[in-house]
Formats: C-alpha cells, structure tokens, sequence
C-alpha cells in the first residue's frame, strides 16, 4: 500500500464505530453474551480488505490481501486470548485492573505470534 487515503479511513471509522453501536444495543437488548458474539464481528478486518481493493490491482492485491488475512488471524487469536483473561479477571481483581491486564495479554501476544511468524 503506498499510502493512506481517506476514504479507506473513512470505510474503517463507519464499519468499526457502526459495529460497535450495534454491539452496544443488541448487548442492552438481549443481554451481555449475545452482545459479545455481535462485538467479536470483524469490522475492522473486513473495512481494511475492502479497502485494500481500490488501491491494488491484479498481481498486488491477491498476495496483499492473503498477508492481511494472516495478519487477521493473529489479531483474531489474541482476540481469544483477550476476552478469556478479561472474564477471569475482572470479577476478582475489578474492571479497570483486569482490562488492562487483558489489553496487556493481548499486546503480547499479538507481538510475540507476529514475531514469530516473521522468523524473527
């Protein structure tokens, strides 16, 4: 990609903060569980595959867009890992300390698998 345009942030701010909003209701409507489920949709992944599109043709896009997929799967992994320590550990350590636990969780382990997929 040689640079960001715009509009692609523009595709990522509407799909993320849209689901996000729908999370929100649906999660006050129906209950926090069936909120999560509509939480972990992949907006953000699936804004940025759009996105790549317009700007890449033919031969780039295809290797582009398998890489990001790569990338998402990382992402989607520590996802996992994420919400698994923020359900255990905000009930007995509190919201804010087992939110940043979680978040820390995360941020290793979405470095250390990106690491270790680059052979690093």
């Amino acid at each position: 990609m040689s640079g960001i345009h715009l509009g692609d942030i523009a595709v990522r701010f509407i799909f993320g903060g849209s689901a996000i909003v729908a999370s929100t209701i649906f999660a006050r409507r129906v209950g926090g569980t069936y909120g999560g489920v509509f939480a972990a949709f992949p907006a953000v992944y699936l804004a940025a595959l759009i996105s790549v599109a317009p700007n890449n043709a033919g031969d780039e896009l295809i290797p582009l867009s398998i890489s990001l997929s790569r990338g998402a799967l990382i992402g989607m992994s520590a996802n996992v890992v994420t919400a698994i320590v923020a359900a255990t550990t905000t009930e007995r350590i509190g919201w804010r300390a087992g939110l940043a636990v979680a978040v820390g969780a995360w941020t290793i382990l979405a470095v250390t698998s990106t690491l270790f997929i680059q052979g690093l």
